[in-house]
């Protein structure tokens, strides 16, 4: 399976946050995204509570019940190009699901429920950066 899209499901603050940094090495949103791939198939990414209360999860549908207030598309942005008609796989870091790499051919992307202004664990948001998250005190 390869990656032909990545389409992010935003809050509205989420969306006026995220609008101007689409050439940032990382960002974080409060729903989640999905991946668009080549057999037509979508896999959403989103923070978690399982196995534990700050986890990373995919599976094949929604993890949100609600509608989006907006959504964008994420293919061209630097974080993901690279990953653009890649094979990838995923694989966590840990035993808990707290850092969830999707590994291509060319980079990966890692995800974590971390808050970027001080790299602690927030159950309700999701770290997109294309370097390995580091946890703080």
């Amino acid at each position: 399976m390869k990656i032909e899209k990545v389409i992010y499901e935003l809050y509205e603050s989420d969306y006026s946050y995220i609008k101007d940094i689409t050439e940032a090495d990382a960002h974080e949103i409060d729903r989640e995204i999905y991946l668009v791939l080549d057999n037509g198939k979508h896999i959403y990414i989103s923070w978690s509570n399982e196995p534990m209360q700050f986890s990373v999860g995919y599976k094949d549908h929604h993890w949100f019940k609600n509608e989006p207030d907006k959504t964008m598309e994420a293919t061209s942005w630097k974080i993901w190009k690279d990953t653009i008609g890649q094979e990838f796989e995923f694989v966590y870091h840990d035993k808990n699901n707290q850092v969830l790499e999707l590994k291509s051919t060319n980079t990966s992307v890692y995800f974590a429920p971390l808050e970027k202004e001080n790299n602690n664990w927030s159950i309700d948001v999701l770290h997109i950066s294309n370097t390995l998250p580091t946890v703080g005190s």
